[in-house]
């Protein structure tokens, strides 16, 4: 078995300790914290603007305001009753990044003719920066022909577009608009709505999922099961389910781990 796996490297603003001990409270900037700091920060709260403040050094307890309890933890810094301001005990939060990894295969999307677009468009790479990414905009269902619009983002993991045989559970992370449901493409259901899939959750947030088979089922309205058969696998799909309506939608994945047999 191969395991093709995308990873997520963080790149973290790390903010020295010392440097921020020096600053925060000191909003007249002449490097030390004093009873001066807390009286123009006083001055500040009752609407009297010192002629040099610096506004992003003076909330000291990390509430979001300044106020006159800034004031007090400064005073009390400098006559020694506390060490510390509780803003420097906040651990700045790193913002991951996502970056390239290895795949295989490829991302694409597709699109139908019946009025709703995507973006990237058919025949471009949907991974960018390790980022695998679309945006929907779906017509109406059905079109006054009596269609059902369609569009989505697959994967394929054989770079020919082979069948190729996959074991579960699958995993990734991903984040989300609309109504997303996420299929495996198996030959036998290729084309006609009915593949096994799950329905993903809108999240703003990168959120990891793991499928298992048990996770997995056809739509409500399929009369008759067909078996899963994860030898025949030509694609994995994230496509968007906006019914009736229509309307927009989007998905972005990253961190996708499939197991080829």
């Amino acid at each position: 078995m191969n395991k093709k796996t995308l990873f997520i490297v963080g790149v973290v603003a790390i903010m020295c300790s010392t440097l921020f001990a020096q600053l925060l409270g000191d909003v007249n900037g002449d490097e030390s914290i004093t009873i001066v700091d807390a009286l123009l920060t006083a001055q500040f709260y009752v609407g009297i603007t010192p002629v040099v403040f610096d506004e992003s050094v003076a909330d000291v307890d990390a509430s979001g305001l300044i106020n006159i309890v800034d004031a007090l933890l400064m005073a009390q810094y400098y006559v020694g009753i506390i060490t510390e301001f509780p803003g420097q005990t906040e651990t700045p939060v790193p913002t991951p990044v996502p970056t390239p990894g290895a795949y295989t295969g490829y991302w694409g999307t597709y699109v139908d003719t019946f009025g709703s677009t995507v973006d990237p468009p058919e025949g471009t790479d949907a991974l960018v920066d390790g980022v695998a990414s679309a945006a929907f905009v779906m017509v109406e269902e059905p079109t006054p022909e009596g269609d059902y619009p369609y569009a989505g983002m697959f994967y394929n993991p054989d770079p020919d577009g082979e069948m190729i045989s996959i074991t579960l559970p699958v995993t990734f992370t991903y984040r989300s608009t609309g109504n997303i449901r996420f299929t495996i493409g198996q030959e036998v259901l290729k084309d006609n709505g009915q593949a096994w899939g799950y329905d993903l959750p809108a999240v703003a947030e990168w959120t990891e999922i793991t499928l298992e088979e048990a996770d997995l089922s056809q739509p409500s309205w399929v009369a008759t099961p067909t078996p899963l058969d994860l030898t025949a696998v030509y694609q994995l799909k994230w496509e968007p389910k906006m019914g009736a309506s229509g309307g927009p939608a989007s998905i972005d994945v990253i961190d996708l781990i499939l197991v080829l047999e």
